[in-house]
Parts: structure tokens; sequence; C-alpha cells
């Protein structure tokens, strides 16, 4: 897929499929994103499979559909996102990818997941204890 930019085209490997991800963490419909960007759903579609090309004008459009840096849609990498979501507090572009809800589900699965830590650690704890108390007692 190329995208042009001042009639110069640019290989951009894969734009489509940063589009469809991102308008699927947005939870955006196709046929939403394609009427705001005045265009047919299928070019839309055809966009998302890197079936055409798409102008970096539609581009820019698209991004403010998205509520997105342009960079964000350029750059997306699922899995970086995945990754550093998981692994890094102060990712700047995860916030623009994924939406308040899909935050707070996140954020909630973090504390249960915390809370399950804390009472893993715990029982650990008490495990070591019992085991100090048991050699303490083949020591004497």
């Amino acid at each position: 897929m190329y995208l042009r930019i001042n009639n110069k085209s640019i290989y951009m490997h894969n734009i489509g499929h940063n589009i469809r991800k991102v308008r699927e963490l947005k939870n955006l419909t196709q046929e939403y994103v394609a009427k705001k960007l005045g265009v047919s759903r299928s070019f839309y579609i055809k966009v998302e499979n890197n079936e055409t090309q798409i102008k970096f004008e539609q581009l820019q459009s698209l991004s403010k559909v998205m509520d997105v840096a342009l960079n964000d849609i350029i750059d997306f990498n699922d899995k970086q996102i995945f990754n550093t979501t998981h692994h890094n507090h102060n990712v700047k572009n995860v916030g623009n990818v994924v939406n308040d809800y899909q935050h707070e589900e996140m954020k909630a699965m973090y504390e249960k997941l915390l809370a399950e830590k804390d009472a893993r650690i715990q029982e650990k704890d008490e495990t070591i204890k019992m085991m100090k108390s048991l050699l303490d007692k083949f020591k004497k």
C-alpha cells in the first residue's frame, strides 16, 4: 500500500491493518467511519484490507474521526500497544488508542490481578513462616 503525499507515493506496509485495529480499539463501526469520511463503506473496507490507496488528506481526516494522532495510525503496532500497556504506565499513545470504557475495564482487571498477587504473596509468606517454625523445631 502506498500513501500519496504531495503527489509522492510513500510505501505504507499494513496501513489498512493499522486503521482497522485502531478503529476496533475505538469501538467504531466501518459504516460510521466511512460516513464521517464521506466515502462509501465498500471503499473504506478496501482501505482496511489494503486493496486501495488512501490519500493523505483522507488519512488526516481519519485520524480526526478516530480522535488519534496521525502517527498513532501510521506507527501503530498492536503487539507493542498491548505489551506496553501491561509493562509501562507512561506510554503516551495508549491513551489515544484505548477508549475510556476499555481503560476502566483494563483497570478493573489489573486491580483483580494485583489483589490475587497480594493474596498469593501473603499465602507464601505464611508458608515460609510455617517452614521456618518447623526448621527451628528440628534444630533443637
